[in-house]
């Protein structure tokens, strides 16, 4: 099902900067690579330049979890058809199962299962977050707030984000215009009840 955009303005140009809010409409499919994210939300960006929403002082801001489900990213066909997210992650375990399995040990959260899906792909997860956002705040020449994902402790390192060994995190990154991430990550304060098992303040 593809649903047709809807665009909505409010307040009067004065010159000082806009706030460009994105809700995409996001399949499973679309977590299939990140050249495919990337291409819809592209899309977005691109109606709105078209529209002269996008300045040098824009901010960009796209939705939670749109980076989090980068951990299906690159995955055999079979897990974009599973009927439930538990159903998609069992194929995704089976497929990777050593590194689950070592994941599984180090993993800490009440919620082991999750916690060790989360942690032995957050390298990979990471850095094509930061590929794709990096790269939409530069094409378009904006500030952006990329949509959070869920990562161990990560932290920027010489404008790299970087994954630690810590408790998994709701965090979201803040891109320049130039597309480098600012050194401040945003770490969601309070988990709502379904993240508590396997994600900390």
């Amino acid at each position: 099902m593809t649903q047709s955009p809807m665009f909505v303005a409010f307040g009067s140009d004065a010159g000082c900067g806009n706030l460009v809010g994105v809700q995409p409409w996001l399949e499973t499919a679309d977590y299939a690579s990140a050249g495919r994210l990337e291409a819809k939300l592209n899309g977005y960006l691109r109606a709105a330049a078209e529209r002269g929403w996008l300045t040098p002082k824009t901010v960009v801001v796209f939705p939670e979890y749109t980076g989090t489900w980068l951990v299906a990213a690159g995955e055999a066909p079979a897990l974009y058809r599973a009927p439930t997210i538990e159903q998609g992650m069992r194929r995704l375990i089976v497929r990777h199962l050593p590194a689950y399995l070592r994941a599984l040990l180090a993993a800490r959260a009440p919620d082991r299962f999750r916690d060790a899906v989360f942690r032995f792909k957050a390298p990979r997860m990471a850095r094509l977050y930061q590929t794709l956002f990096s790269e939409l705040a530069h094409r378009y020449g904006v500030t952006l707030v990329a949509g959070s994902i869920v990562l161990p402790a990560p932290k920027i390192e010489k404008d790299v984000l970087t994954p630690g060994d810590g408790p998994l995190q709701n965090v979201c990154v803040v891109f320049r215009p130039d597309g480098s991430p600012h050194e401040r990550i945003v770490r969601k304060a309070f988990p709502i009840e379904a993240e508590q098992p396997f994600t900390a303040p």
